[in-house]
């Protein structure tokens, strides 16, 4: 008996504490304010600055209390020329205590670049502490810190394995955190001047002049002193610039490779952009340079240069890739003629535009051929073949549907399910498709609205019942039309109580941990869009069950529909029945131990 207690509570636990942190983390205000301490750097360079504060928007004290140390103490950020900035971390390992202690590790940063990685526990089960498993999780990552907040924090979006099992059903499930960096303690980084500092002391005395040799071993000088003590980045990067023009100030006592160090610069980056063959015979005449002549091989040495630049110019490239081409014209329907003459000559046009035998420069032209191609495809429109245009209402003289006289027939037209009484769509707005029909039969209408499951965090569920209000705001229950192999109605028909842009009615998606209630909310027809399928009520060719009416986005939406107080007076609602539910599962223990 006791055991069966445990799972129980640990049940309820676990739903309670899920529910809770998926009405949490879909709050569009922050929880709390954080302040950065200084302006961020824009001087290009590296710092080490130390991290003020990493906070989750998750209100729970035992997450926001892991997630505080997962990046560490402090951040290298680099800032290159134009003053976007890369924050590079060393990821820590996380302990979240919910009534036990479950290992985490963040799996992924929004952009990031992953240096190294390591192994770590993580824990797969919530509900039971003690099973873990061993996981690889990245070490070091380096990420772009975004445009600022107004405070000067950073908003950055992560995954976590743990979080990923308790809120996302073993999905990936993002999650929002602020970080706040101490800009005013930042430490510039002397890694580069100290790195041109060893560079040159390599260089030989007896190939200079004694004049400008002594003028950069004078720079030297200062330079070691500043990589030794510190200092400013913009001085660092004063130093470093001092101390190059020093170094190309150096007089050569040979012979002059001015010629030569230009023709070396021009060599493209990217070899695999060439044929090997001409690629390699670059190499050669890169190879053959030999440094150090005297003045009097001067002739021999502009030689080089003139060598390297001639191969440069006889690069050739590679052939550009086709894959993608022939992989779209692969995809273009056999029998075109059921589609209309627009929309064939618009692939047609695609199809010629294709030009073969293109090289690898112009490897954005060949994808852009087929990426065309796929377009056309995807537009292709079959011709109306049931000759009625859906504009024959009679009684219009503009060829438009008069949506308040419509004929027997079939039309459909675009729905939403709206919020009850904000401008915004509901909560539950993916559990209904956005295409409906209206039967009319003996000038009486009726109309059919599809439904679909929806995801809102972990819970998946579907509407189960639906209410229509007419004019006077009497509800009548909708009939259900069809239902998928889990039981779930997938589509509801109702007289339409008026041709009003919103019809009122209440939703129920039986979702236990919301009461089983009936929701108020808003049907949006969007009359403008309203078009005749058939002439006939009855048409055996369409179906009325919607399985032709394709789904949408099944993810709860964000609605925009804030009320803090109200919400945040939700949140320590469920976080007290929370802990309630934990003393009284763990009483009930002790008693039946007892």
């Amino acid at each position: 008996m006791a055991t069966k207690s445990t799972k129980q509570g640990g049940s309820l636990l676990k739903r309670g504490l899920t529910l809770f942190l998926a009405i949490a983390l879909t709050l569009n205000t922050n929880i709390m304010q954080v302040f950065a301490a200084g302006d961020a750097p824009t001087e290009p360079g590296t710092y080490t600055v130390p991290i003020e504060s990493l906070v989750s928007k998750a209100p729970l004290p035992a997450v926001q209390s892991a997630f505080a140390g997962a990046f560490g103490n402090s951040a290298e950020v680099t800032v290159d020329e134009s003053g976007n900035k890369v924050a590079t971390v060393r990821a820590q390992h996380m302990i979240i205590n919910f009534g036990g202690e479950y290992h985490a590790n963040i799996k992924t940063i929004d952009g990031a670049t992953y240096h190294s990685y390591k192994t770590e526990l993580y824990s797969p089960a919530f509900g039971d502490p003690s099973v873990t498993e061993a996981i690889e999780v990245p070490d070091e990552i380096s990420f772009p810190l975004p445009a600022a907040n107004g405070d000067g924090s950073y908003a950055i979006t992560l995954t976590v394995d743990f979080m990923d099992v308790f809120m996302g059903g073993g999905n990936p499930y993002p999650t929002g955190v602020t970080l706040t960096l101490d800009f005013v303690n930042a430490v510039a980084h002397t890694t580069g001047l100290s790195n041109l500092i060893a560079s040159y002391e390599g260089l030989n005395e007896e190939d200079y002049t004694a004049e400008t040799w002594s003028a950069l071993q004078a720079v030297l000088v200062q330079a070691r002193e500043m990589a030794a003590n510190g200092a400013s980045m913009a001085d660092i990067n004063a130093m470093i610039a001092q101390l190059q023009a020093a170094k190309d100030n150096l007089e050569w006592k040979g012979g002059s490779y001015s010629k030569v160090d230009a023709a070396l610069a021009k060599i493209p980056a990217d070899s695999s952009l060439y044929t090997e063959e001409s690629w390699n015979a670059l190499m050669a005449a890169k190879d053959a340079v030999q440094r150090g002549l005297t003045p009097d091989r001067q002739e021999e040495i502009d030689a080089w240069a003139v060598e390297i630049e001639g191969k440069i110019a006889a690069l050739v490239y590679r052939d550009a890739d086709y894959a993608k081409v022939d992989q779209a014209v692969a995809g273009v329907p056999k029998d075109l003629s059921k589609y209309t003459d627009e929309s064939v000559k618009t692939l047609q046009n695609a199809l010629d535009g294709v030009v073969r035998d293109l090289k690898i420069n112009e490897q954005a032209r060949v994808d852009k051929m087929a990426s065309d191609i796929n377009a056309a495809v995807k537009a292709l429109t079959e011709k109306n073949t049931s000759g009625n245009t859906g504009k024959d209402t009679p009684g219009n003289t503009d060829g438009t549907l008069d949506k308040d006289n419509l004929a027997d027939g079939i039309y459909k037209v675009s729905v939403k399910l709206w919020h009850a009484t904000n401008n915004n769509p509901s909560m539950a707005a993916a559990s209904m498709k956005e295409s409906a029909r209206i039967t009319v039969k003996n000038g009486v209408p009726t109309m059919y609205v599809y439904t679909q499951p929806m995801t809102f965090g972990s819970i998946t569920a579907s509407l189960q019942e639906l209410k229509i209000a007419d004019l006077n705001g009497n509800y009548a229950v909708a009939s259900v039309g069809s239902k998928d192999a889990s039981g779930n109605p997938t589509s509801f028909s109702f007289g339409l109580p008026h041709t009003q842009e919103y019809i009122m009615v209440k939703v129920n998606p039986h979702v236990e941990m919301m009461g089983n209630q009936d929701l108020d909310a808003r049907i949006r027809v969007d009359y403008a869009s309203l078009e005749k399928e058939s002439d006939n009520p009855d048409d055996p060719s369409i179906d009325l069950t919607g399985t032709d009416i394709k789904g949408g986005n099944s993810s709860a939406p964000k609605t925009g529909d804030n009320s803090d107080v109200l919400m945040y007076g939700l949140l320590a609602s469920a976080f007290a029945s929370i802990i309630l539910l934990m003393v009284f599962t763990r009483k009930r223990r002790e008693n039946v131990n007892e």
